[in-house]
């Protein structure tokens, strides 16, 4: 009995870390930069209002084009074409040798996705807006 009920306290806690191990690689939705916090959906200029210059940025345009057809009458007689713009940004917050780097990453200018990188090195630059090296 004594001896079951060990086997199933070992096979949770290994359950448990093996699922802490999955989740903690998903993508977050928000991350903190010194007293700050942002989200998904937040505008790049308030993202550099709470956390200041990012260590790095690079940016990528697109356009893609599609081709649109209308009916008249019941018949495809119209074609139409339709251009969109999309620029692409990504945002590198160095956060130091003790922490990990994010990388934010903005479609038109809102935040679409936040990722974890590999330890950063050096001075921090994910301590907010205020305390960032890059402020001018």
């Amino acid at each position: 009995m004594i001896k079951t009920a060990i086997c199933a306290l070992i096979l949770v806690s290994f359950t448990l870390i093996i699922s802490g191990t999955v989740l903690s690689k998903t993508n977050p939705q928000t991350w903190r930069c010194g007293r700050n916090v942002i989200a998904i959906g937040d505008s790049k200029s308030s993202v550099l209002l709470k956390c200041g210059p990012p260590t790095s940025s690079d940016t990528t345009e697109a356009t893609t084009v599609r081709l649109l057809r209308a009916l008249k009458n019941g018949n495809m007689t119209e074609e139409e074409f339709k251009e969109r713009m999309q620029i692409s940004e990504e945002w590198v917050y160095n956060c130091g040798s003790e922490k990990f780097s994010t990388f934010l990453s903005f479609e038109n200018g809102v935040l679409a996705s936040i990722e974890r990188g590999e330890y950063g090195s050096g001075e921090s630059y994910c301590e907010g807006a205020e305390e960032n090296p890059n402020k001018n």
